[in-house]
């Protein structure tokens, strides 16, 4: 079995289009609704997902990945922001945003 970690750097070292397309792959495997759908890539790949929801379909490949969106935002966070903000965060966060 893989460790997560492995998992992590096997999914790092695909390319944006794939790790996009995997991540849309799991999400459409998550769903709990029987329905089968075909998903056309931009590589004209044809790929079938039991999806929830046929609106989810209306993925742009050629959007920039979220991490990429959240570093260009965070870029625009003055620093002494950051410092405000408590070092466990990532650790207690349901605590935090409860209140």
């Amino acid at each position: 079995m893989l460790m997560f970690q492995e998992i992590i750097s096997s999914i790092e070292s695909l390319s944006v289009e794939d790790q996009d397309y995997l991540f849309e792959l799991i999400r459409y495997r998550r769903a709990k609704n029987d329905r089968s759908v075909v998903l056309e890539t931009s590589n004209s790949e044809a790929h079938h997902h039991k999806v929830n929801d046929l609106s989810v379909l209306n993925f742009d490949f050629n959007a920039p990945p979220i991490w990429d969106v959240a570093a260009r935002l965070s870029a625009k966070v003055p620093d002494d922001e950051w410092v405000k903000l408590p070092k466990d965060l990532a650790q207690n966060f349901d605590q935090y945003q409860e209140g």
